[in-house]
């Protein structure tokens, strides 16, 4: 198992949960922690924190990841406090402040901070729930058993798109370049091609010439000449 990455995701997390006001006892550490790992393998084929979970008691748990856990530096693991007769709760303060996000590996930074931000504010109970039946490992489990996380469904990007003209013969994409040759050609003909202006241009135009902060539009125009001699009588007598 892999101590440090334990210590960096705990000290992030616990240090978040107590700026944000947050309740995380050692249970939810511990599910997060798991999730952590879950999400990592289903992206990487790997887990992060390299802990043998296994089903046991209430879930998904690894008695190293605790016991790293509860080591992290600046943190401060309260005493055990019980909340019924099969149960307790561990919770903790922070001693010493800096995040330590930054010492993880990119892929696991993003995945402990898109963890955090889906399940930091859940309750318990929702992340068991989660946990319990919807995460393929936990799905396959026995109780006692370790966790195959092969089971995980994974994530792969999308197969690169098909090159549409390797299945076309020499002399079709000779002909279909030529296609968009002569569009090209066709489309910049239009492009240059003159307008021609009637009265309702001419009308128009002469209502934009009346406000000095407009601009007209850059390019040709070819006007007829009635039309022409009217719009410099027009801007003669403005």
């Amino acid at each position: 198992m892999n101590a440090e990455v334990v210590w960096n995701i705990c000290g992030h997390v616990l240090r978040e949960a107590k700026r944000d006001r947050r309740s995380v006892g050692r249970t939810k550490l511990v599910k997060l922690l798991y999730l952590i790992d879950y999400e990592c393998y289903r992206l990487t084929g790997a887990v992060a924190t390299e802990a043998p979970w296994r089903f046991w008691h209430y879930g998904p748990y690894c008695e190293e990841i605790v016991q790293a856990a509860e080591s992290t530096p600046g943190i401060e693991f309260q005493e055990k406090e019980a909340i019924s007769e099969d149960r307790e709760f561990v919770g903790y303060d922070v001693e010493t402040w800096g995040d330590t996000l930054h010492a993880l590996p990119p892929l696991v930074r993003n995945v402990t901070l898109a963890v955090y931000r889906e399940w930091g504010s859940a309750d318990l109970a929702q992340i068991l729930d989660y946990v319990y039946y919807e995460t393929e490992p936990m799905i396959h489990a026995r109780r006692g058993e370790y966790l195959d996380f092969s089971t995980i469904v994974a994530s792969r990007p999308p197969p690169p798109l098909a090159n549409p003209w390797e299945k076309l013969s020499k002399d079709a994409i000779k002909r279909l370049r030529g296609l968009l040759e002569r569009r090209k050609e066709r489309r910049r003909q239009w492009v240059q091609r003159p307008v021609q202006a009637d009265q309702t241009l001419l009308d128009a135009l002469c209502t934009m010439a009346e406000d000095e902060f407009q601009q007209l539009p850059k390019g040709r125009l070819a006007l007829p000449p009635e039309i022409a001699s009217k719009l410099r009588e027009s801007g003669e007598g403005g």
